[in-house]
């Protein structure tokens, strides 16, 4: 039975057929990780499949413009649409998860998807530029490109949806 209960701005969902935290996390992580890694390995690996390599930054084709921007974008969405997820999942009785009653807003989920995406897009810089500036010239083989893409996004996706569940839990 499901029943709802409002105490100091909090709205919490109880709910005997609720899954627990953990196992939450871990079915958004299978799922998502999964359909992530797939389709940022199928990107590079389609475009790129006639050069045998690329280099790093310079050039038409480039590693920084098939990696960087996934560390933008992937965090941003990652974090909406699991943040979306767990709030109507909670919401229905689905997810045994006390939220914030002032973290429900769409607002609140662009927001802390653009900082999500923002730090790891800063964070994946840093290394871009010391990698650039270690070597100037270096060229990358495409296998190597579509490796770096999809563990990238996996670990990306891991560290997002876990983020954004226990956000929840925290606050």
């Amino acid at each position: 039975m499901l029943g709802f209960k409002k105490a100091k701005n909090y709205i919490t969902f109880n709910t005997d057929a609720a899954l627990s935290t953990q196992r939450y996390v871990r079915r958004h992580i299978y799922l998502n990780v999964a359909f992530n890694m797939l389709l940022n390995a199928a990107l590079p690996y389609f475009a790129l499949r006639s050069y045998q390599y690329i280099p790093l930054y310079h050039g038409k084709e480039n590693v920084v413009l098939y990696i960087l921007p996934m560390f933008f974008i992937l965090p941003f969405l990652v974090t909406l649409v699991v943040l979306t997820q767990t709030l109507t999942h909670a919401q229905k009785g689905r997810v045994d998860i006390t939220i914030p009653h002032q973290n429900t807003g769409k607002w609140f989920r662009l927001r802390l998807g653009f900082i999500n995406g923002i730090v790891s897009l800063a964070m994946a810089s840093i290394v871009f530029i010391a990698w650039i500036y270690l070597n100037r010239h270096a060229t990358v083989s495409v296998p190597v490109v579509v490796f770096i893409s999809s563990l990238s996004s996996g670990l990306l996706s891991i560290l997002f949806i876990t983020q954004a569940i226990k956000y929840f839990q925290k606050n």
